[in-house]
């Protein structure tokens, strides 16, 4: 249900905008999302972080589960979209995280990857 919900998302982007390799994206979409018709995936989570960051220097960026304060340091706008929700009422880790449009990246990523590295 993740990929569904975040393709969707990304094909709301306009023509003059496109979604270009998804970035931040949670594991579902790593693994599933190319069936879904997503772009490639990048995450900072776990051991994913040592895949290395988005060949694209710049550019829009969806954001899953993540609080937007903190999406605010490395992008400048930082647009809410919609919330996870599986269509089961299974309560799990991605179930109501929210999902971010951002734009306006305030570094390559070759700049703000190190920074992006979490576990948990």
């Amino acid at each position: 249900m993740t990929p569904r919900i975040v393709c969707a998302v990304a094909t709301s982007a306009t023509p003059t905008d496109p979604i270009g390799p998804l970035r931040f994206a949670t594991i579902p979409v790593v693994w599933f999302g190319s069936a879904s018709g997503l772009p490639p995936a990048f995450s900072g989570h776990n051991n994913y972080w040592w895949w290395g960051p988005s060949p694209e220097p710049v550019g829009t960026t969806i954001a899953v589960g993540f609080d937007r304060t903190y999406l605010l340091r490395f992008f400048g706008e930082v647009r809410f979209a919609t919330r996870l929700d599986n269509g089961l009422d299974v309560p799990n880790e991605e179930q109501g995280n929210p999902v971010w449009v951002c734009r306006a990246q305030r570094a390559p990523w070759p700049a703000l990857w190190p920074r992006l590295m979490h576990y948990g």
